[in-house]
């Protein structure tokens, strides 16, 4: 899901976080994507805190060139 830009990395992210017990309803996919457009959110930019936030979850190693340009992930 990384390497795809796939928004279920947003969604994966959205279901970890989600409380039952302090949040209703529960939204589907295409909810959340609308939630976000409609509340200004750049979806790019909550896409990378998503993808951050697995990488560290997973121990992620990112390989850069020396400008900064994303090489690989391992």
């Amino acid at each position: 899901m990384r390497q795809n830009g796939d928004f279920n990395t947003v969604y994966e992210y959205y279901k970890e976080k989600f409380d039952h017990s302090k949040h209703r309803p529960f939204l589907g996919i295409q909810d959340v994507a609308n939630l976000l457009l409609q509340l200004g959110y750049n979806i790019d930019r909550v896409m990378g805190t998503c993808v951050e936030h697995y990488d560290q979850q997973f121990n992620i190693v990112k390989l850069s060139d020396k400008n900064g340009n994303l090489i690989g992930v391992s």
